[in-house]
């Protein structure tokens, strides 16, 4: 009997290829973007090749395809065609990862075995993040001697350990194993410790909003989860006007966190992404292109600025789209409590990344928002095993 258990389960693992080429790109998102963009890129078109009658034509992915054709369009009027260039690769890359991930995991089993190579791959970048600055230890307030990472920017990173932390609370509502969830637990403490060391203000903002939601979303889910879209939205809104420039310069200002008086120079360069936006509000200056033009030849370190000077208000409103999307594709009827406390996870530990860093092309960012989408497979209860009754007589 164990022996044919044993020879069922490496049958199931062999019928689970696809998901386990997916989970082993995504082993690679949060410490090595670069191989997503290109070699993981090329296995997740090869999974798509040989799924092509299975890709759903539903609204994420539509959006997403949308977006990229209007990244490729955007090449048309850019500023800098070298930069734009880059851009319009990446996103081609990031496409290809999100529509494998979404045409893979059709199954619980499945969303679980590309959810696991994520967060594999974050525990490994978190054990190099301890092996690359073993002197580093606990710190009792943040500084400006930042720990450093061989390759990848460091923000990068930590931003993909807390997606990471989103990933595993996707997983623990996926299984409730006990076994299970003491290693879902003992991940979490080894990116709680690496996202800690790399002081990384935006992720650990995202850590402890993604804390407090799950602790108070029990009081009541369907309203709060309503408050959350609604703060994020506010607060999205607020940075890309200006209207929070004031706020956020007084906190940076009294803190005592690696405090600059401009919030690490975002308050200096959004006055001009928001000029340049304002100029070219319908399309933009060519996906990326604000790098290429801008008084310090840096991004706009904001998901809406950055999309806003490069693609214009269509860019943002594709991209916003397949976010929301993704999130809203499931019926608030299958879970009470599920659903709120997945999408509040996600848009609380996202929000941080989005709106102060550089996210919209980040592979971990796509994979992860891929594999949140596919939250409607933990509402349906698991497949019970084979029945090994012989039928009875017919009536």
């Amino acid at each position: 009997m164990r022996s044919h258990a044993r020879g069922a389960h490496r049958t199931g693992l062999f019928a689970e290829w696809r998901a386990l080429a997916v989970a082993g790109v995504a082993f690679f998102a949060a410490g090595s973007p670069d191989v997503v963009f290109r070699t993981g890129a090329f296995v997740c078109v090869v999974v798509l090749v040989t799924r092509l009658l299975h890709i759903r034509m539903d609204a994420a992915n539509l959006l997403a395809i949308a977006l990229t054709l209007w990244y490729v369009l955007s090449q048309a009027w850019a500023a800098d065609r070298a930069t734009t260039g880059l851009s319009i690769q990446n996103q081609l890359a990031v496409l290809a990862v999100f529509l494998a991930v979404r045409t893979t995991v059709t199954t619980r089993r499945s969303l679980q075995i590309v959810g696991w190579g994520y967060v594999t791959g974050c525990v490994y970048a978190a054990l190099l993040i301890f092996r690359q600055n073993p002197s580093t230890g606990f710190r009792s307030e943040l500084s400006f001697d930042r720990i450093v990472y061989a390759g990848v920017n460091i923000n990068y990173v930590a931003y993909a350990l807390t997606a990471g932390l989103a990933v595993i609370v996707l997983l623990g509502a996926a299984s409730t194993r006990r076994s299970y969830r003491v290693w879902l637990l003992v991940c979490t403490g080894l990116l709680l410790v690496a996202v800690w060391y790399s002081e990384t203000r935006g992720a650990l903002l995202a850590v402890g909003m993604m804390a407090g939601w799950i602790v108070v979303y029990r009081i009541a889910p369907a309203l709060l989860v309503r408050v959350v879209w609604g703060a994020v939205a506010v607060s999205a809104a607020a940075i890309a006007t200006g209207v929070a420039d004031a706020l956020l310069r007084t906190t940076d200002a009294g803190s005592a966190a690696r405090a600059t008086g401009d919030l690490a120079g975002r308050l200096t360069i959004w006055p001009e992404a928001r000029q340049i936006f304002g100029e070219h509000l319908i399309e933009g200056v060519g996906a990326g292109g604000f790098r290429a033009i801008n008084t310090w030849g840096v991004g706009a370190h904001d998901v809406i600025l950055e999309l806003g000077t490069g693609l214009g208000i269509v860019g943002i409103v594709l991209f916003l789209g397949v976010v929301v999307s993704s999130l809203t594709s499931t019926h608030w009827a299958h879970s009470v409590r599920l659903r709120p406390l997945l999408v509040g996870t996600f848009l609380l530990s996202c929000a941080p990344l989005y709106l102060s860093g550089h996210w919209e092309l980040s592979p971990a960012g796509w994979i992860v928002l891929a594999l949140f989408s596919c939250m409607a497979l933990l509402f349906e209860p698991p497949p019970g095993p084979p029945s090994t009754e012989a039928p009875g007589p017919a009536a």
